[in-house]
């Protein structure tokens, strides 16, 4: 590098320096730059004070810390010192020595004498150096680089978010690796918790005593120790009675159990008789839970049917949204039914990683909720409707929207209750911290995300049974705080104690989600009718069992069946199971009409009264349940426009309220039996059911 005295600037010194230290200069320039250096001290110093330089920038120049409080002459003498100790000679192999506050000139004469030192070899060693360092560099970018377009651990996904942010399917991955690491550490701390040392029972004895349960009137075997355990050793022996049908008694003071045998099972285990491992105490517990979540299945659902098996009185507009809206919710039971045994299976197969915990139907319950709350903050974003939203089912996208149900507490509550607990035993400290709580925060409702101390005495206050003996005021309270803790305790009982946690339990629940039986829409369209204005639509619908019971003498096998004015096709019904060859209803209402076509039947909308022979055909045997009209005239005008349709020897049967006649008409009345009273919809009388036969000669 040729330079000259008048080229030399604090610029081309920096460069200089940058140069020296890559071992990228000549020999004899580096005491020509120290003796100028030297020389231009104060120069250089006053050059750094000047406005040009300001105390950011010669941070940023000389790779100085910021520190604050110190003045800009401190920063200017520490970057000259550092120049001056990059002239000390160095081969690359050892670390600079930062300077640092260096005074005035004189006080660097003394790394004059080191400028004169420099070899070749030094050269040497810095280039080698600099060479080593800048391979090194390059390798770690490209490492960089290579763990930015290729993550795999949370620390990868992590950075690459810093820099360049997620796609949804990298921030599901990093979710998943998150809720992963949380779950196996739980694993770990819980079977070191239960964990029971060589030394635990040692020196204690088991004894079985059979005794008799008062309240279940049964026999019972009580397992006891004679010597008491550590806690730990004793949360493990609850675990391990648990699982073999057992549970601890303090009234018996033992771990009871129904069956002998496993009583003497479960002492041998913990005597290390038995031959029981992890996974075998793992399966049984499994198996247990399968067991019973079967069984909670059944019972759901044997609920849900008995009660849609019922006779419901729907004869209201607000009886049938009732009905409706407790249908719905029968439904809803069913499908719960059928959700949990579908974790059944999947835990009978063991391909449930984040559900393998669910025990209760309000654990299913609690995960419902969360996505219908994630549905409605999706439409939200979405901008579109609740009505919306809610005809659609769950799905992938609800899930990015799941929050923690972190429990929310109204100040109200907290102000209550600590009217309550000035003088309240045992609740002084949970008091404080919560009074400490309800002060600082401004918000009408204070929301507990991390557990501590105030978790902890929200938790005290939660499990509290004293508000059941204190005034109405104070146990509102407490039953309100009780119920914002159940969403996160039931959470807990399936082991999801994060967020990313139960976005991955929420993605194996739809796996496992059955679907909702939904309610047929001819009956949703029949119930829509039922309450309507009789006085103008003239609709009285045949009752099922009148229509079973007042048809079953009729043969309908092989025959053409018509049924005039059909309305919701209570007749038709009963008129399909019978065979017949074909079978046409006429309605002139679009609803009905519409009801009839989701039932499947065949369907003209007309008004029957202006079809003639032509437009229908003619049929063996029509059957009618017309509208009544003013003093049963329509009824009577419906039965003569029939007999056009029947074929030579065909029947016509039709409920009326005063009966018809037809004598005039060729036709022989066969039947004639009074109907009780109420048997159609919406009507309290009795009626006429007539059968008549047509002359084979007509």
């Amino acid at each position: 590098m040729d330079s000259t005295i008048e080229q030399k600037d604090l610029s081309s010194l920096i460069e200089f320096v940058t140069q020296l230290r890559r071992g990228n200069v000549e020999l004899s320039e580096i005491p020509e730059w120290w003796e100028w250096f030297y020389e231009n001290y104060e120069t250089l110093k006053a050059e750094l004070m000047g406005r040009a330089w300001t105390v950011k920038k010669i941070c940023k120049t000389f790779h100085l810390f910021p520190r604050s409080g110190e003045k800009k002459v401190y920063f200017v003498k520490t970057a000259l010192g550092n120049l001056a100790i990059k002239f000390i000679p160095s081969d690359g192999s050892n670390q600079f020595i930062t300077f640092s506050g260096v005074g005035p000139r004189h006080e660097i004469v003394a790394e004059q004498r080191q400028a004169y030192r420099w070899t070749q070899d030094h050269l040497t060693g810095l280039a080698a150096a600099y060479e080593q360092r800048k391979a090194d560099h390059i390798a770690e970018l490209k490492a960089y680089t290579a763990r930015l377009n290729d993550p795999q651990t949370i620390d990868d996904y992590l950075e690459l978010r810093r820099v360049k942010g997620l796609s949804a399917d990298q921030q599901e991955t990093l979710e998943r690796l998150v809720a992963e690491r949380t779950r196996s550490q739980r694993i770990s701390e819980r079977a070191s918790r239960l964990e029971i040392g060589t030394d635990a029972l040692e020196g204690k004895q088991w004894t079985i005593d059979k005794e008799w349960h008062t309240k279940e009137l049964r026999d019972i075997w009580v397992a006891r120790l004679d010597d008491r355990v550590e806690p730990d050793a004793f949360k493990q022996l609850k675990a391990r009675a648990k699982a073999h049908d057992g549970y601890y008694s303090r009234w018996s003071k033992g771990f009871v159990f129904y069956d002998e045998a496993k009583a003497k099972e479960f002492i041998e285990i913990d005597q290390g008789n038995g031959e029981e491992t992890a996974e075998q105490f793992a399966e049984k517990r499994q198996l247990n839970a399968i067991h019973h979540l079967q069984a909670l299945a059944e019972s759901i659902r044997s609920g849900a049917q008995d009660w849609i098996d019922q006779d419901h009185l729907v004869n209201t507009a607000r009886r049938a949204r009732i009905y409706e809206s407790c249908l719905s919710d029968r439904h809803y039971q069913i499908q719960i039914a059928d959700t949990l045994e579908a974790i059944c299976d999947r835990l009978a197969q063991g391909g449930l990683q984040w559900l393998d915990r669910v025990r209760f139907g309000s654990e299913v319950h609690q995960l419902f909720a969360l996505f219908r709350d994630a549905r409605w903050r999706r439409a939200q974003a979405e901008s579109r409707s609740h009505a919306d939203a809610v005809a659609q089912p769950f799905c992938e996208a609800d899930v990015e929207y799941v929050q923690f149900p972190y429990p929310s507490i109204s100040r109200d509550w907290l102000n209550n209750l600590y009217n309550n607990l000035t003088r309240q035993a045992g609740f002084h400290r949970a008091y404080e911290r919560l009074h400490k709580q309800y002060n600082y925060t401004k918000s009408p409702y204070l929301i507990f995300q991390n557990k501590g101390k105030d978790w902890d005495a929200l938790e005290k206050f939660a499990a509290c049974p004293e508000w059941k003996r204190r005034n109405h005021s104070a146990r509102w309270a407490w039953e309100s705080i009780h119920d914002a803790m159940l969403p996160i305790k039931r959470l807990e009982r399936m082991e999801i104690g994060t967020v990313y946690e139960l976005k991955q339990a929420c993605r194996e629940f739809l796996e496992v989600l059955a679907a909702k039986p939904e309610l047929d829409p001819a009956t949703r369209l029949e119930l829509s009718l039922v309450g309507a204005n009789r006085k103008w639509t003239d609709f009285y619908p045949t009752k099922e069992h009148i229509a079973q019971e007042y048809l079953e003498g009729l043969s309908f096998e092989g025959k053409r069946v018509l049924e005039p004015q059909a309305g919701t096709g209570r007749l038709a019904e009963v008129i399909q199971d019978g065979d017949p060859a074909y079978l046409m209803c006429v309605e002139v209402a679009d609803t009905q009409a519409e009801i009839l076509r989701l039932k499947g039947f065949e369907v003209m909308k007309a008004n029957f009264l202006y079809l003639t022979p032509d437009d229908l055909g003619t049929y063996d045997l029509i059957v009618s349940n017309p509208p009544f009209g003013k003093n049963n005239n329509q009824a009577q005008v419906h039965a003569e426009k029939s007999v056009q349709f029947l074929v030579p020897g065909g029947q016509l049967a039709i409920f009326s309220l005063k009966g018809v006649s037809l004598l005039t008409m060729d036709m022989e009345l066969c039947t004639h039996e009074e109907v009780e009273h109420g048997w159609a919809e919406g009507t309290s009388v009795s009626g006429i059911f007539q059968v008549f036969q047509k002359s084979v000669n007509a």
